[in-house]
């Protein structure tokens, strides 16, 4: 493999092809590339040495069909195009982030309260393709009932989430069977949290869900604290954006106050467990919202979406998997 890749970048150097017209070349485009190009020659000549029949000895009569050789090379080729095409949009996607964010630092601080409330930081849409590729680790997530504050109630699917009606008695202290879901170590106990059913240990992962009026929305580790009382800030082990009346902002320490004007309808998350980051957009907009890094967990330890709201009007919702289809960005 790595001989092929060396002699691909050579042949492609030698006859003025660039590395981006290589990216984009079919299988037999760079097959093309290669022709001509006497250590490709020889090392077909190894492959087809090794494709004889045992026992065949040197008999120059025994035919080898050169297909075989082309055809393997091919799919070497096409193997490694997807590859490059991936860390592409990977390293794009690096690039348009740090753009916004280096754009929200040169836009000048508002003022006063009022001006944060209509903070006009316009921010611009990820490309299509680098949304598509977000996109292409879509993830169902539902939600785990064993582990839902008593205060939450929880649709059947596990797809939406609110706080009960304040006239709910399931979390007094005098009903047993809720005392019993209360002693859950899984469960919180105080801050109207739930996490998913789903948890994950490797790759990237993304996931969309319809907000409210009151919510904490991200991911947490599986050694998390759950009981008592909670910061959820990444010392913690929770990664989250908190939006609530005018305030909007990363749960950092101390707190990343966000632009009001960028408070999503719909939002996506994004967790890369090897990079050890998660990432959170506007899906309405395409835009970057913000970006924990550098996230502290023990090597192969879960890692789970983590909700919390305060609404007991309207749901959270987890949308379903993401498609790739792309809509037009219009203002909002």
């Amino acid at each position: 493999f790595l001989q092929v890749t060396s002699l691909l970048c050579d042949s492609a150097v030698q006859k003025g092809v660039s590395h981006t017209e290589l990216l984009l070349a079919s299988p037999q485009e760079c097959v093309l590339c290669l022709t001509g190009n006497s250590s490709f020659s020889s090392l077909l000549q190894n492959v087809q040495s090794v494709c004889v029949p045992p026992g065949a000895g040197d008999a120059p009569s025994i035919p080898v069909h050169p297909h075989f050789s082309l055809e393997a090379v091919r799919r070497v080729v096409s193997g490694l195009k997807e590859r490059l095409e991936d860390l592409c949009k990977k390293e794009s996607l690096k690039i348009s982030t740090t753009v916004t964010e280096v754009y929200s630092l040169l836009t000048p601080e508002p003022g006063s309260r009022a001006e944060l409330l209509h903070y006009p930081v316009k921010r611009a849409p990820i490309p299509k393709s680098q949304w598509q590729w977000l996109c292409s680790a879509a993830a169902a997530v539902t939600l785990d009932p064993d582990t839902a504050h008593c205060e939450l109630s929880l649709s059947e699917d596990g797809k939406r989430v609110k706080q009960r009606e304040e006239d709910s008695d399931d979390c007094d202290d005098g009903d047993k069977e809720e005392q019993s879901l209360s002693d859950n170590p899984h469960r919180f106990d105080l801050y109207t949290c739930v996490v998913s059913r789903e948890a994950f240990t490797s790759g990237r992962h993304y996931w969309e869900v319809e907000v409210n009026d009151s919510w904490r929305i991200g991911v947490t580790r599986e050694s998390a604290k759950r009981k008592g009382r909670l910061s959820l800030s990444p010392q913690q082990g929770y990664w989250c954006l908190y939006s609530y009346s005018s305030v909007f902002s990363a749960l950092t320490d101390p707190v990343t106050r966000l632009p009001l004007s960028q408070r999503p309808r719909k939002l996506g998350v994004c967790v890369d467990i090897e990079e050890r980051k998660v990432s959170f957009y506007t899906v309405e907009s395409r835009a970057h919202l913000y970006t924990f890094t550098d996230m502290v967990f023990t090597q192969g330890e879960k890692i789970y979406p983590v909700f919390w709201t305060w609404d007991s009007d309207k749901d959270l919702e987890l949308l379903p998997a993401v498609s790739v289809e792309i809509k037009p960005v219009t203002d909002s």
